[in-house]
């Protein structure tokens, strides 16, 4: 295995069949994130909003299999010291790779190491991967240290800590994008049933040093890989199963959506997401896209 510090082999290229690219997250870690897939990219995206998460490296290290050398895709490190390996794959692929995967998770299980395998249908749920997009425009923003103090002391005052996004406004005097400033940086937590808009809720995400992995299984609402993996059906999108309804309202508002008995509402902690443009012309805020 060779040195974690950097990458197996260099990914962003000046072939145009390939889609690579470099996100750039000076505000999370030092090193960019490169990817060589669009579905790649969306994982990325995602992961940068998962708790706890302390460092994201593609392509970490190459193993030596019997099968033949194995770079798995990404090494993602927690802030209590866990390590898990992600491999991205398209999920009409990984039967073919089965083997592989089986070996693979034996060499990381002895190192200590999670191994978990993603697909489209678990990058790419519910509208997540366009929500973490929109929010993470706000990671960049250079906002006044005070008015961030005054939201998180609100809702640290607030019991429960979960309020809504037009009654923390209004508590704290703080705007929109200050609160999507701190869900960018992983302080706020969105419920991940709503679309943002003033009764979307939100809550402070829990610092609990005791959850590395958990935190990530939650996030993706995945397992670790076992042979027996079977692809998860594919399920209908949030904007389809959900109509929207206008709004005046400018800026990457999101929909509230009322609770329903789905499986989504089993989660153990709230997922951290953001913004989903309207269907309406707007403006764009004046901070830099993160890639």
């Amino acid at each position: 295995m060779t040195d974690k510090k950097s990458a197996a082999r260099k990914i962003v290229t000046r072939s145009p069949q390939r889609k690579v690219g470099i996100i750039n997250c000076k505000w999370f870690q030092d090193r960019p994130i490169q990817h060589e897939s669009q579905l790649e990219k969306r994982f990325i995206q995602r992961a940068l909003l998962c708790p706890l998460v302390v460092r994201i490296q593609h392509q970490p290290f190459t193993m030596s299999l019997a099968c033949g050398k194995y770079t798995p895709d990404f090494l993602l490190v927690f802030e209590n010291g866990d390590e898990a390996i992600v491999e991205v794959k398209i999920g009409s692929e990984v039967g073919q790779y089965r083997e592989k995967f089986v070996e693979v998770k034996s060499v990381l299980g002895a190192r200590n190491l999670q191994y978990f395998v993603l697909t489209e249908i678990d990058v790419d749920r519910d509208d997540h991967p366009q929500l973490a997009q929109e929010i993470l425009r706000y990671a960049k923003s250079q906002l006044c240290s005070s008015e961030l103090k005054r939201v998180l002391a609100v809702m640290n005052e607030l019991p429960g800590g979960v309020t809504t996004v037009s009654e923390l406004m209004q508590r704290s005097g703080a705007t929109r994008e200050a609160i999507l400033h701190l869900m960018a940086r992983r302080q706020l937590s969105l419920h991940p049933q709503d679309y943002i808009d003033g009764n979307a809720r939100v809550s402070i995400v829990p610092a609990d040093l005791n959850v590395g992995v958990a935190a990530f299984e939650v996030h993706f609402q995945v397992r670790p890989w076992e042979p027996d993996w079977e692809a998860a059906p594919k399920a209908a999108k949030r904007t389809e199963r959900v109509r929207k309804k206008p709004s005046i309202a400018r800026g990457p508002y999101l929909r509230h959506v009322p609770e329903k008995p789905t499986t989504l509402t089993q989660h153990r902690m709230a997922e951290l997401a953001g913004g989903l443009p309207t269907s309406r012309q707007r403006s764009r805020p004046s901070v830099s896209a993160v890639d």
